[in-house]
């Protein structure tokens, strides 16, 4: 007989056991010891059964333990990822903005370039090609040889100094085109590797609600085995107390059957 089906025989199996001793007591006390027997069968069962649920309810309680440990790793990792992820993302926009500012630098500084080789270009269009008269081609006509080789000097001088100016502004552009070029390959790098942060959190949070279900499974099968090994143990109690019963009837009933004997034994020898 399964554990499970006792609930509705215990009162049953009382009930007919009782009114059998009381009705017919020579043929009740064969079926007292009978019915007795399988209750204590039926007992047997049902506390191996509460052993078998037990012994389920302390490997569920180490899984149960196990997923916690697990779950509580993965939301470490989970926060360890959201940290490394906000520092990755933290540099990229900081190398964004370095960024910016250097190209704000490098068409400041071609704006520069161009200014000054706009100026180079019309001093040599005023004073070799043309002859402006605005205070330095007047140099050139000087009379006096000494005086034009000094005046071809300074002239030279000029355009020497615009030329090593706009050389000057070339060098920085390039030292500033190279530190951009530099920046964006470490925005690149952060860029992809913020992808990828992104990736393994994604993964990590889909393995945290895995081991968040898995736990809830394990916290569900552990509360219906409580309950069934409660439900259980109720029913060997009332089970055992029904043996008692049954046991302690049939020994009435037996000696009842005793007295009854004797007294029709000493009924007969007084006839």
């Amino acid at each position: 007989m399964s554990p499970r089906s006792l609930n509705p025989l215990i009162a049953g199996a009382c009930l007919a056991t009782l009114v059998a001793l009381g009705a017919v007591p020579t043929a009740a006390l064969a079926q007292a010891g009978g019915e007795i027997a399988e209750r204590r069968s039926d007992l047997d069962e049902l506390k191996q059964r509460i052993r078998e649920l037990q012994d389920e309810m302390a490997k569920a309680e180490a899984e149960r333990s196990t997923a916690q440990k697990a779950l509580v790793e993965s939301e470490r990792a989970v926060s360890r990822a959201v940290r490394e992820l906000g520092r990755i993302e933290g540099e990229r926009k900081g190398a964004e903005k370095q960024l910016a500012v250097l190209e704000g630098e490098q068409r400041e500084t071609a704006a520069r370039i161009d200014a000054r080789r706009g100026e180079l270009a019309d001093w040599v269009r005023r004073h070799y090609v043309h002859g402006a008269a605005d205070g330095v081609a007047p140099l050139l006509s000087a009379r006096d040889p000494n005086q034009l080789v000094r005046d071809a000097h300074y002239l030279e001088h000029l355009g020497r100094a615009r030329l090593e100016l706009i050389e000057g502004l070339r060098t920085d552009l390039a030292e500033t085109r190279r530190r951009a070029d530099e920046i964006v390959q470490r925005r690149d790098r952060l860029a992809t590797l913020e992808r990828e942060q992104r990736g393994r959190q994604q993964q990590l949070q889909t393995e945290q609600s895995r081991r968040k279900v898995a736990l809830a499974e394990v916290n569900r099968e552990l509360k219906a085995k409580k309950t069934e090994v409660d439900a259980l143990q109720q029913d060997e109690q009332r089970l055992g107390k029904l043996i008692e019963t049954l046991a302690r009837r049939a020994r009435l009933a037996a000696a009842r059957e005793a007295a009854r004997r004797e007294a029709e034994q000493r009924e007969a020898e007084r006839r």
